[in-house]
């Protein structure tokens, strides 16, 4: 099953917080409505912008705590939503596309891509979780075809 959890609109410019330690994989949307430095780096490390906009995306596996910061091109709130796929569903879609082979795989960390289809499943997300009774089942057959979908890409 996938946890979702999504943040409200955020109206800082700029933003600057060290993220935990996670052990799950995370996918990030990131809604902005212009454009945004995003920066990241290990603690003490240095750091990596990358130029996102609406829609963004960013997968990672978490592990040791890690820093983050943006700035915001404009004034304008923006959300984010944060989506933790479970490892064992990670797992359960790896072993249904590489079977014998799905030991071998692994997602890779990944910073500010986009993808159609991840846009599509988050706003099915948004929609539904919107809803005033959203549908488990719905959000886990959402949560499934996430975790395919990161498998196969």
């Amino acid at each position: 099953m996938a946890e979702l959890k999504g943040l409200g609109p955020c109206t800082a410019t700029y933003v600057q917080y060290c993220t935990p330690s996670l052990r799950q994989r995370t996918l990030s949307c990131m809604d902005y409505f212009r454009g945004v430095d995003f920066q990241e780096r290990e603690i003490g490390g240095p750091w990596i912008t990358h130029r996102i906009r609406k829609g963004s995306f960013f997968l990672t596996f978490g592990g040791a705590p890690y820093d983050i910061k943006w700035k915001a091109a404009a004034p304008e709130p923006f959300e984010a939503m944060f989506v933790f796929v479970a490892l064992a569903l990670i797992q359960r879609a790896f072993d249904e596309i590489f079977g014998g082979n799905s030991m071998y795989a692994q997602l890779k960390d990944v910073s500010g891509f986009d993808d159609v289809a991840m846009s599509l499943f988050v706003q099915q997300l948004r929609s539904e979780l919107a809803r005033e009774q959203a549908s488990p089942l719905l959000v886990q057959g959402i949560g499934q075809a996430v975790a395919v979908h990161l498998a196969r890409n």
